[in-house]
Protein backbone atom coordinates (compact mmCIF):
# COMPACT_ATOMS: atom_id res chain seq x y z
CA UNK A 1 0.00 0.00 0.00
CA UNK A 2 1.40 3.14 -1.13
CA UNK A 3 1.23 6.12 0.59
CA UNK A 4 2.08 9.52 0.99
CA UNK A 5 6.06 10.84 0.11
CA UNK A 6 7.19 12.86 3.47
CA UNK A 7 10.58 13.54 2.00
CA UNK A 8 14.20 12.15 1.57
CA UNK A 9 15.64 13.18 4.77
CA UNK A 10 12.58 11.69 6.74
CA UNK A 11 14.44 7.94 6.50
CA UNK A 12 11.92 4.83 5.95
CA UNK A 13 11.99 2.68 9.36
CA UNK A 14 11.69 -1.14 8.34
CA UNK A 15 11.04 -3.03 10.79
CA UNK A 16 14.26 -5.39 11.25
CA UNK A 17 16.29 -6.97 13.72
CA UNK A 18 18.93 -4.09 14.98
CA UNK A 19 22.36 -4.85 15.21
CA UNK A 20 23.81 -3.87 18.58
CA UNK A 21 25.91 -1.34 16.78
CA UNK A 22 23.54 0.90 14.68
CA UNK A 23 25.66 2.17 12.56
CA UNK A 24 27.36 -0.91 11.93
CA UNK A 25 24.20 -2.85 11.28
CA UNK A 26 22.83 -0.12 8.67
CA UNK A 27 22.30 -1.89 5.14
CA UNK A 28 24.09 -0.41 1.70
CA UNK A 29 21.24 1.15 0.90
CA UNK A 30 21.75 3.61 3.96
CA UNK A 31 18.31 2.67 5.77
CA UNK A 32 18.38 2.06 9.73
CA UNK A 33 16.51 -0.76 10.85
CA UNK A 34 14.54 -1.28 14.19
CA UNK A 35 13.02 -3.76 15.72
CA UNK A 36 9.50 -5.17 15.90
CA UNK A 37 9.58 -7.63 19.31
CA UNK A 38 7.08 -10.17 19.67
CA UNK A 39 6.00 -8.48 23.35
CA UNK A 40 4.88 -5.73 21.43
CA UNK A 41 1.24 -5.14 23.55
CA UNK A 42 -0.85 -6.08 20.34
CA UNK A 43 -3.12 -8.75 20.97
CA UNK A 44 -3.01 -11.30 18.63
CA UNK A 45 -5.66 -10.88 16.50
CA UNK A 46 -4.55 -7.45 16.05
CA UNK A 47 -0.94 -7.79 15.53
CA UNK A 48 -1.25 -8.50 11.20
CA UNK A 49 -3.69 -5.22 11.69
CA UNK A 50 -0.94 -2.96 14.00
CA UNK A 51 2.19 -4.04 11.67
CA UNK A 52 1.54 -5.60 8.56
CA UNK A 53 0.85 -4.15 4.57
CA UNK A 54 1.52 -0.48 6.97
CA UNK A 55 5.11 0.44 4.11
CA UNK A 56 3.20 3.79 4.15
CA UNK A 57 2.65 4.21 7.88
CA UNK A 58 6.30 3.34 8.85
CA UNK A 59 7.63 6.76 7.43
CA UNK A 60 6.42 8.07 10.46
CA UNK A 61 6.16 6.82 13.55
CA UNK A 62 6.46 9.12 16.91
CA UNK A 63 6.00 12.35 14.58
CA UNK A 64 1.90 12.39 14.37
CA UNK A 65 1.42 11.84 18.13
CA UNK A 66 3.97 14.81 19.25
CA UNK A 67 2.18 16.95 16.55
CA UNK A 68 -0.99 15.58 18.61
CA UNK A 69 0.07 15.76 21.96
CA UNK A 70 1.03 19.34 21.71
CA UNK A 71 -2.08 20.54 20.04
CA UNK A 72 -4.05 19.32 23.28
CA UNK A 73 -1.46 21.20 25.51
CA UNK A 74 -2.41 23.97 23.43
CA UNK A 75 -5.75 23.71 24.08
CA UNK A 76 -5.19 22.79 27.87
CA UNK A 77 -2.62 25.09 28.49
CA UNK A 78 -3.78 28.58 27.61
CA UNK A 79 -7.83 27.96 28.28
CA UNK A 80 -6.53 26.69 31.84
CA UNK A 81 -4.82 29.84 32.24
CA UNK A 82 -7.73 31.97 31.28
CA UNK A 83 -10.17 29.64 33.51
CA UNK A 84 -7.93 30.68 36.83
CA UNK A 85 -8.08 34.45 35.28
CA UNK A 86 -11.75 34.27 35.10
CA UNK A 87 -11.98 32.81 38.66
CA UNK A 88 -9.96 34.81 40.54
CA UNK A 89 -11.01 38.68 38.50
CA UNK A 90 -14.99 37.29 39.91
CA UNK A 91 -13.52 36.94 43.29
CA UNK A 92 -12.52 40.61 42.86
CA UNK A 93 -16.13 41.76 40.89
CA UNK A 94 -13.74 42.49 37.88
CA UNK A 95 -16.26 41.98 34.96
CA UNK A 96 -14.75 40.69 31.76
CA UNK A 97 -17.37 42.61 29.30
CA UNK A 98 -17.21 42.60 25.64
CA UNK A 99 -13.47 44.69 25.89
CA UNK A 100 -11.68 41.89 27.70
CA UNK A 101 -10.82 40.78 31.13
CA UNK A 102 -9.59 44.59 32.37
CA UNK A 103 -12.05 46.37 30.26
CA UNK A 104 -12.35 48.02 33.76
CA UNK A 105 -8.92 49.96 33.42
CA UNK A 106 -10.04 53.64 32.20
CA UNK A 107 -8.99 57.19 32.77
CA UNK A 108 -12.25 57.27 35.04
CA UNK A 109 -10.83 54.17 37.39
CA UNK A 110 -10.99 54.88 41.03
CA UNK A 111 -8.07 53.85 42.97
CA UNK A 112 -10.07 51.31 44.50
CA UNK A 113 -10.38 49.79 41.31
CA UNK A 114 -7.08 50.30 40.57
CA UNK A 115 -5.94 48.51 43.41
CA UNK A 116 -8.07 45.53 43.12
CA UNK A 117 -7.13 45.34 39.56
CA UNK A 118 -3.23 45.01 40.36
CA UNK A 119 -4.19 42.14 43.25
CA UNK A 120 -5.66 40.07 41.01
CA UNK A 121 -3.23 40.27 38.60
CA UNK A 122 -0.56 39.57 41.62
CA UNK A 123 -2.99 36.67 42.55
CA UNK A 124 -3.12 35.08 38.95
CA UNK A 125 0.89 35.35 38.58
CA UNK A 126 1.47 33.98 42.06
CA UNK A 127 -0.87 31.02 41.49
CA UNK A 128 1.07 30.59 37.56
CA UNK A 129 4.30 30.06 39.76
CA UNK A 130 3.00 27.87 42.51
CA UNK A 131 1.48 25.58 39.94
CA UNK A 132 4.49 25.58 37.61
CA UNK A 133 6.70 24.36 40.85
CA UNK A 134 4.58 21.75 41.25
CA UNK A 135 3.93 20.26 38.30
CA UNK A 136 7.57 20.38 37.47
CA UNK A 137 9.70 19.28 40.77
CA UNK A 138 8.48 16.06 40.61
CA UNK A 139 8.58 15.42 36.50
CA UNK A 140 12.80 15.91 37.32
CA UNK A 141 12.65 12.27 38.90
CA UNK A 142 10.43 11.08 36.59
CA UNK A 143 11.97 12.34 33.48
CA UNK A 144 15.46 11.08 34.54
CA UNK A 145 15.04 8.00 35.95
CA UNK A 146 12.11 6.76 32.87
CA UNK A 147 14.37 7.83 29.99
CA UNK A 148 17.66 6.30 31.51
CA UNK A 149 15.43 3.25 31.62
CA UNK A 150 14.45 3.46 28.23
CA UNK A 151 17.73 1.65 26.86
CA UNK A 152 16.91 -1.20 28.64
CA UNK A 153 12.91 -1.43 29.21
CA UNK A 154 11.86 0.28 25.73
CA UNK A 155 10.84 3.88 24.01
CA UNK A 156 7.53 3.09 24.67
CA UNK A 157 7.25 3.48 28.48
CA UNK A 158 8.05 6.99 28.02
CA UNK A 159 5.72 7.57 25.52
CA UNK A 160 2.80 6.09 27.12
CA UNK A 161 3.43 7.44 30.53
CA UNK A 162 3.32 11.30 30.06
CA UNK A 163 -0.10 10.68 27.72
CA UNK A 164 -1.75 8.90 30.70
CA UNK A 165 -1.19 11.77 32.85
CA UNK A 166 -2.13 14.25 30.46
CA UNK A 167 -5.38 12.14 30.27
CA UNK A 168 -5.97 12.13 33.91
CA UNK A 169 -4.80 15.95 34.12
CA UNK A 170 -7.59 16.95 31.91
CA UNK A 171 -10.14 15.01 33.69
CA UNK A 172 -9.13 16.66 36.92
CA UNK A 173 -9.74 20.17 35.19
CA UNK A 174 -13.17 18.94 33.74
CA UNK A 175 -14.42 18.02 37.06
CA UNK A 176 -13.09 21.32 38.14
CA UNK A 177 -15.18 22.90 35.56
CA UNK A 178 -18.36 21.38 35.75
CA UNK A 179 -18.54 21.17 39.34
CA UNK A 180 -17.22 24.44 40.01
CA UNK A 181 -14.77 23.13 42.72
CA UNK A 182 -11.87 25.42 44.29
CA UNK A 183 -9.30 26.81 41.49
CA UNK A 184 -6.87 25.10 43.62
CA UNK A 185 -7.78 21.56 42.93
CA UNK A 186 -6.47 22.12 39.31
CA UNK A 187 -2.95 21.88 40.72
CA UNK A 188 -4.22 18.13 41.33
CA UNK A 189 -4.02 18.11 37.55
CA UNK A 190 -0.11 19.42 37.51
CA UNK A 191 1.07 17.12 40.24
CA UNK A 192 -0.21 14.17 38.52
CA UNK A 193 1.20 15.39 34.78
CA UNK A 194 4.52 16.01 36.40
CA UNK A 195 4.80 12.28 38.52
CA UNK A 196 3.93 10.96 34.94
CA UNK A 197 7.21 12.97 33.45
CA UNK A 198 5.05 15.34 31.43
CA UNK A 199 5.90 17.06 28.51
CA UNK A 200 10.02 17.12 29.56
CA UNK A 201 9.53 12.94 29.37
CA UNK A 202 7.38 12.75 26.22
CA UNK A 203 9.72 14.67 24.06
CA UNK A 204 12.11 12.75 25.09
CA UNK A 205 11.27 9.58 24.20
CA UNK A 206 10.62 10.56 20.83
CA UNK A 207 14.47 12.57 20.86
CA UNK A 208 15.15 8.64 21.75
CA UNK A 209 13.11 7.06 19.03
CA UNK A 210 13.99 9.35 16.28
CA UNK A 211 17.55 9.14 17.34
CA UNK A 212 17.22 4.94 17.25
CA UNK A 213 15.76 4.89 13.90
CA UNK A 214 17.65 7.85 11.80
CA UNK A 215 21.60 7.85 10.89
CA UNK A 216 23.85 10.81 12.09
CA UNK A 217 23.41 13.10 9.24
CA UNK A 218 19.85 13.20 9.33
CA UNK A 219 19.09 13.94 12.81
CA UNK A 220 19.71 18.14 12.87
CA UNK A 221 17.31 18.37 10.34
CA UNK A 222 14.78 15.55 12.19
CA UNK A 223 15.80 16.94 15.47
CA UNK A 224 14.38 20.30 14.38
CA UNK A 225 11.93 18.93 12.33
CA UNK A 226 10.40 17.76 16.27
CA UNK A 227 11.10 21.08 17.33
CA UNK A 228 9.17 22.74 14.61
CA UNK A 229 5.87 19.77 15.19
CA UNK A 230 6.05 20.40 18.78
CA UNK A 231 5.54 24.80 17.79
CA UNK A 232 3.43 24.25 15.17
CA UNK A 233 1.03 21.90 17.55
CA UNK A 234 0.70 24.06 20.00
CA UNK A 235 -0.71 26.93 17.93
CA UNK A 236 -2.85 24.84 15.58
CA UNK A 237 -5.63 24.98 18.79
CA UNK A 238 -4.72 28.69 19.21
CA UNK A 239 -7.51 30.07 17.65
CA UNK A 240 -10.50 27.47 18.40
CA UNK A 241 -9.89 28.16 21.66
CA UNK A 242 -10.06 31.81 21.44
CA UNK A 243 -13.27 31.93 20.04
CA UNK A 244 -14.31 28.94 22.55
CA UNK A 245 -13.41 31.13 25.79
CA UNK A 246 -15.11 34.53 24.36
CA UNK A 247 -18.44 32.38 24.34
CA UNK A 248 -18.19 31.97 27.49
CA UNK A 249 -17.49 27.84 27.43
CA UNK A 250 -14.10 26.25 29.25
CA UNK A 251 -14.93 22.58 28.95
CA UNK A 252 -15.51 21.79 25.29
CA UNK A 253 -11.39 22.95 24.53
CA UNK A 254 -11.02 19.88 27.20
CA UNK A 255 -13.49 17.80 26.01
CA UNK A 256 -11.45 18.04 22.56
CA UNK A 257 -8.33 17.00 24.36
CA UNK A 258 -9.71 14.59 26.68
CA UNK A 259 -10.57 12.61 22.74
CA UNK A 260 -7.35 13.56 21.24
CA UNK A 261 -4.99 12.32 23.99
CA UNK A 262 -7.24 8.90 24.30
CA UNK A 263 -6.62 8.54 20.72
CA UNK A 264 -2.89 9.17 20.96
CA UNK A 265 -2.48 6.59 24.19
CA UNK A 266 -3.93 3.42 21.78
CA UNK A 267 -1.88 4.88 18.84
CA UNK A 268 1.35 4.58 20.88
CA UNK A 269 -0.03 1.40 22.32
CA UNK A 270 -0.63 -0.57 19.16
CA UNK A 271 0.69 1.27 15.65
CA UNK A 272 4.43 2.65 17.15
CA UNK A 273 6.44 -0.15 17.35
CA UNK A 274 9.43 -0.97 19.78
CA UNK A 275 12.68 0.14 18.93
CA UNK A 276 14.86 -1.63 21.46
CA UNK A 277 14.42 -5.48 21.58
CA UNK A 278 13.66 -5.73 25.45
CA UNK A 279 14.03 -9.25 25.39
CA UNK A 280 17.76 -8.93 24.14
CA UNK A 281 18.60 -6.31 26.56
CA UNK A 282 17.42 -8.41 29.74
CA UNK A 283 19.36 -11.56 28.84
CA UNK A 284 22.27 -9.51 28.20
CA UNK A 285 22.06 -7.43 31.43
CA UNK A 286 21.26 -11.19 33.41
CA UNK A 287 24.60 -11.93 31.85
CA UNK A 288 26.96 -9.20 32.50
CA UNK A 289 25.10 -7.73 35.63
CA UNK A 290 23.02 -10.74 37.09
CA UNK A 291 22.37 -8.94 40.61
CA UNK A 292 22.09 -5.31 38.81
CA UNK A 293 18.79 -3.43 39.68
CA UNK A 294 16.96 -1.12 37.26
CA UNK A 295 18.32 1.92 39.06
CA UNK A 296 21.79 0.21 39.24
CA UNK A 297 21.28 0.02 35.34
CA UNK A 298 20.64 3.72 34.74
CA UNK A 299 23.04 5.06 37.34
CA UNK A 300 25.28 2.73 34.96
CA UNK A 301 23.38 4.82 31.63
CA UNK A 302 24.00 8.28 33.19
CA UNK A 303 27.60 7.51 34.38
CA UNK A 304 28.42 6.49 31.47
CA UNK A 305 27.49 9.65 29.43
CA UNK A 306 30.11 11.34 31.22
CA UNK A 307 32.43 8.08 30.83
CA UNK A 308 32.85 8.67 26.62
CA UNK A 309 32.81 12.51 26.76
CA UNK A 310 36.86 11.93 27.80
CA UNK A 311 39.49 14.26 26.87
CA UNK A 312 37.70 17.88 27.33
CA UNK A 313 34.26 16.34 25.42
CA UNK A 314 32.95 15.89 29.08
CA UNK A 315 33.22 19.70 29.81
CA UNK A 316 32.23 20.39 26.31
CA UNK A 317 29.03 18.25 27.00
CA UNK A 318 28.43 19.67 30.30
CA UNK A 319 28.64 23.15 28.89
CA UNK A 320 26.48 22.27 26.22
CA UNK A 321 23.94 20.75 29.03
CA UNK A 322 24.31 24.32 30.93
CA UNK A 323 23.63 26.37 27.64
CA UNK A 324 20.27 24.20 26.61
CA UNK A 325 18.96 25.14 30.65
CA UNK A 326 19.54 28.63 30.18
CA UNK A 327 18.15 28.96 26.84
CA UNK A 328 14.94 26.60 27.53
CA UNK A 329 14.65 28.69 31.26
CA UNK A 330 14.29 31.93 29.36
CA UNK A 331 11.83 30.25 26.82
CA UNK A 332 9.57 28.92 29.45
CA UNK A 333 9.33 32.44 31.45
CA UNK A 334 9.03 34.37 28.75
CA UNK A 335 5.79 32.24 27.42
CA UNK A 336 4.13 32.80 31.18
CA UNK A 337 5.09 36.32 32.28
CA UNK A 338 4.13 37.63 28.35
CA UNK A 339 0.94 35.74 28.54
CA UNK A 340 -0.10 37.72 32.20
CA UNK A 341 1.39 41.21 30.60
CA UNK A 342 -0.81 40.74 27.57
CA UNK A 343 -3.72 40.32 29.86
CA UNK A 344 -3.35 43.44 32.10
CA UNK A 345 -2.97 47.07 31.47
CA UNK A 346 -2.20 48.47 29.00
CA UNK A 347 -2.96 45.55 26.33
CA UNK A 348 -5.56 43.92 28.38
CA UNK A 349 -6.24 41.34 25.43
CA UNK A 350 -9.23 39.45 24.74
CA UNK A 351 -8.78 35.45 24.48
CA UNK A 352 -9.67 35.89 20.57
CA UNK A 353 -6.36 38.10 20.42
CA UNK A 354 -4.55 35.58 22.77
CA UNK A 355 -5.76 33.24 20.28
CA UNK A 356 -4.73 34.71 17.59
CA UNK A 357 -0.97 35.97 19.25
CA UNK A 358 -0.92 31.82 20.56
CA UNK A 359 -1.26 30.40 16.78
CA UNK A 360 1.09 32.79 14.99
CA UNK A 361 4.05 32.48 17.41
CA UNK A 362 4.51 28.91 16.69
CA UNK A 363 3.51 28.50 12.64
CA UNK A 364 6.46 31.78 12.53
CA UNK A 365 8.97 29.75 14.72
CA UNK A 366 8.49 26.68 13.20
CA UNK A 367 9.22 28.37 9.88
CA UNK A 368 12.30 29.73 10.89
CA UNK A 369 12.83 26.76 12.68
CA UNK A 370 12.48 24.62 9.74
CA UNK A 371 14.08 26.77 6.95
CA UNK A 372 16.56 27.97 9.51
CA UNK A 373 18.08 24.17 10.15
CA UNK A 374 17.70 22.99 6.39
CA UNK A 375 19.40 26.36 5.07
CA UNK A 376 21.39 27.92 7.54
CA UNK A 377 23.17 24.62 8.52
CA UNK A 378 24.52 24.29 4.81
CA UNK A 379 26.08 28.20 4.37
CA UNK A 380 27.39 28.37 8.08
CA UNK A 381 28.91 26.87 11.09
CA UNK A 382 26.63 25.15 13.79
CA UNK A 383 27.67 27.61 16.34
CA UNK A 384 27.04 31.04 14.20
CA UNK A 385 23.32 29.29 13.70
CA UNK A 386 23.12 29.08 17.48
CA UNK A 387 24.44 32.50 17.72
CA UNK A 388 21.88 34.15 15.21
CA UNK A 389 19.08 31.85 17.25
CA UNK A 390 19.90 33.46 20.45
CA UNK A 391 20.43 37.50 18.62
CA UNK A 392 16.76 36.44 17.60
CA UNK A 393 16.09 35.84 21.48
CA UNK A 394 17.74 39.19 22.00
CA UNK A 395 15.80 41.08 19.45
CA UNK A 396 12.34 39.67 20.61
CA UNK A 397 13.07 40.58 24.51
CA UNK A 398 14.16 44.04 23.22
CA UNK A 399 11.20 44.88 21.71
CA UNK A 400 8.95 43.33 24.36
CA UNK A 401 11.07 46.55 26.44
CA UNK A 402 9.99 49.31 24.17
CA UNK A 403 6.53 48.24 22.75
CA UNK A 404 2.97 49.59 24.10
CA UNK A 405 1.00 48.23 20.88
CA UNK A 406 -0.82 45.28 19.93
CA UNK A 407 1.16 45.89 16.54
CA UNK A 408 4.69 45.83 18.37
CA UNK A 409 3.69 42.47 20.59
CA UNK A 410 3.19 40.48 17.19
CA UNK A 411 6.41 41.79 15.63
CA UNK A 412 8.01 40.37 18.68
CA UNK A 413 6.96 36.64 16.92
CA UNK A 414 8.58 37.87 13.40
CA UNK A 415 11.71 38.97 15.10
CA UNK A 416 12.07 35.62 17.44
CA UNK A 417 11.49 33.41 14.50
CA UNK A 418 15.10 31.71 15.19
CA UNK A 419 15.27 31.73 18.82
CA UNK A 420 14.52 27.82 18.52
CA UNK A 421 16.99 27.24 16.80
CA UNK A 422 19.77 26.53 19.88
CA UNK A 423 18.03 23.68 21.37
CA UNK A 424 17.37 21.79 18.66
CA UNK A 425 20.87 22.08 17.10
CA UNK A 426 22.88 21.30 20.47
CA UNK A 427 20.64 18.19 21.01
CA UNK A 428 21.44 16.56 17.74
CA UNK A 429 25.33 17.82 18.18
CA UNK A 430 25.14 15.94 22.04
CA UNK A 431 23.49 12.80 20.25
CA UNK A 432 26.36 12.35 17.71
CA UNK A 433 28.97 12.13 20.30
CA UNK A 434 27.11 9.45 22.33
CA UNK A 435 27.16 5.51 21.18
CA UNK A 436 23.38 4.01 20.68
CA UNK A 437 23.34 2.48 23.61
CA UNK A 438 23.05 5.22 26.03
CA UNK A 439 20.91 7.27 23.49
CA UNK A 440 18.25 6.87 26.04
CA UNK A 441 20.05 7.99 28.99
CA UNK A 442 21.56 11.14 27.03
CA UNK A 443 17.57 12.18 26.62
CA UNK A 444 17.10 11.62 30.32
CA UNK A 445 19.96 14.69 31.04
CA UNK A 446 19.00 16.66 28.48
CA UNK A 447 14.58 16.26 29.43
CA UNK A 448 15.47 16.52 33.01
CA UNK A 449 17.64 19.50 32.05
CA UNK A 450 14.99 21.36 30.33
CA UNK A 451 12.24 20.41 33.02
CA UNK A 452 14.65 21.80 35.52
CA UNK A 453 15.07 25.13 33.52
CA UNK A 454 10.74 25.14 33.30
CA UNK A 455 10.87 24.56 36.58
CA UNK A 456 12.96 27.39 38.06
CA UNK A 457 12.83 29.41 34.90
CA UNK A 458 9.33 30.90 35.30
CA UNK A 459 9.83 30.15 39.20
CA UNK A 460 12.38 32.53 40.44
CA UNK A 461 11.91 34.87 37.35
CA UNK A 462 7.71 35.07 37.74
CA UNK A 463 9.08 36.23 41.68
CA UNK A 464 11.18 39.08 39.80
CA UNK A 465 8.12 39.79 37.54
CA UNK A 466 5.80 39.68 40.58
CA UNK A 467 7.89 41.75 43.00
CA UNK A 468 8.33 44.43 40.23
CA UNK A 469 4.66 44.48 39.10
CA UNK A 470 4.02 48.05 40.99
CA UNK A 471 7.24 49.68 40.59
CA UNK A 472 9.24 48.52 37.27
CA UNK A 473 7.37 45.34 35.65
CA UNK A 474 10.09 45.23 32.34
CA UNK A 475 12.86 44.17 34.68
CA UNK A 476 12.28 40.79 34.42
CA UNK A 477 12.88 41.16 30.71
CA UNK A 478 16.00 42.94 30.96
CA UNK A 479 17.31 40.11 33.45
CA UNK A 480 16.19 37.97 30.68
CA UNK A 481 18.76 39.89 28.17
CA UNK A 482 21.87 39.69 30.59
CA UNK A 483 21.02 35.64 30.87
CA UNK A 484 20.54 35.55 26.84
CA UNK A 485 23.94 37.67 26.53
CA UNK A 486 25.19 35.12 29.04
CA UNK A 487 24.00 32.50 27.13
CA UNK A 488 26.14 33.92 24.18
CA UNK A 489 29.00 34.06 25.92
CA UNK A 490 29.11 30.48 27.07
CA UNK A 491 28.71 29.60 22.69
CA UNK A 492 31.36 31.33 22.36
CA UNK A 493 33.45 29.24 24.74
CA UNK A 494 32.21 25.84 23.22
CA UNK A 495 33.54 27.32 19.77
CA UNK A 496 36.76 28.07 21.41
CA UNK A 497 37.36 24.57 22.68
CA UNK A 498 36.43 23.08 19.73
CA UNK A 499 38.59 25.22 17.65
CA UNK A 500 41.97 24.95 19.97
CA UNK A 501 41.29 21.20 21.33
CA UNK A 502 44.99 19.82 20.74
CA UNK A 503 43.29 16.28 19.40
CA UNK A 504 41.22 17.16 16.31
CA UNK A 505 39.76 13.95 16.21
CA UNK A 506 38.00 14.43 19.61
CA UNK A 507 35.40 16.66 18.07
CA UNK A 508 35.80 15.31 14.22
CA UNK A 509 32.30 13.36 14.86
CA UNK A 510 30.36 16.97 15.70
CA UNK A 511 32.16 18.56 12.37
CA UNK A 512 31.40 16.34 9.41
CA UNK A 513 27.90 15.99 10.88
CA UNK A 514 28.48 11.91 10.72
CA UNK A 515 29.01 11.53 7.06
CA UNK A 516 32.34 10.39 7.57
CA UNK A 517 31.49 7.66 9.63
CA UNK A 518 28.63 6.30 7.40
CA UNK A 519 31.16 6.36 4.25
CA UNK A 520 33.24 3.96 6.13
CA UNK A 521 30.88 1.64 7.43
CA UNK A 522 29.70 1.61 4.10
CA UNK A 523 32.81 0.98 1.81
Amino acid sequence: MDGPDFGSDVRDRRHDPLAMDQTAGRPENGYVDITVPQNTGCPAKLKSFCFKNMDWVRRVSVEPALLIVMITMGLTGGVSIQYVQHRIYENYNISGGSGGPCSNQSANQSAAEKDAADQAASELNGFNVISGFAGGLPALFVTLIISAASDRVGRKLPLLLPVAGMLLGTCVFLVVSILHLPIVVILISNVVLSFTGGYPLFFSGCSGYVADTTAKKDRTFLFALLFTLALVGSGIAGIGAGYWIKGGDFTDPFWLAFALQLAILLYLMFWVPETVDTSKSESESETTEPKSSKLSAVWKGLSGILGVAEEGRRVWLLLALTVLFLVMGVFGAINSILFVRLLSFPFCWTSVLIGYFNASKPFINGLGLTLGSRYLTKCLQDYAVIQLGLLSTLGMLIIICLSTETYGMFLVNVVGCLHALPPAILMAKMSKIIEPSLQGALFSLTGTTESLANLLGPFMLGLIYQGTLNTFPLTVFIVMIGLTALTMLIVGVLMFMESQSPNKLVYEQLQTDGETEDDEVVG
